[in-house]
């Protein structure tokens, strides 16, 4: 905190504009401080995996999916979409919230359980 709060002063006295980064890190920095924090922490993390893990929450947080594409700075939407890992139990409630199904099948009337079948065993020498 104290070194972020004495940046913060140093910013200031540039007269830098509060639109500008906070920080400027190249890719070799970036790389540089995952490796630290993985050394450190024992996580096995890359910058990469960062970038789809960021791409994953604005998804589920409801970020539109062509906002993400240009933060990511894609081309195409397609590679915005192939760079989430979105978990079963979230594309289940995605699917469940969209999905006309259960209000079909609540317009049904109840079906009776079926009797179970016979199953013959065959004999095995």
């Amino acid at each position: 905190m104290e070194h972020l709060a004495d940046w913060l002063k140093l910013r200031a006295s540039l007269e830098m504009p509060e639109e500008e980064p906070l920080f400027l890190l190249t890719y070799g920095g970036i790389v540089s401080l995952v490796r630290r924090l993985k050394k450190e922490t024992g996580v096995d993390v890359f910058p990469h995996k960062l970038r789809h893990t960021a791409a994953t929450k604005l998804v589920i947080a409801k970020v539109d999916l062509a906002f993400v594409k240009e933060l990511l700075g894609h081309a195409s939407i397609t590679t915005t979409e192939g760079s989430l890992s979105l978990a079963k139990e979230h594309l289940r409630a995605k699917h469940a919230e969209g999905s006309p199904f259960p209000s079909i099948a609540a317009m049904l009337p109840d079906q009776r359980p079926r009797k179970p079948t016979r199953r013959r065993l065959r004999m095995v020498r």
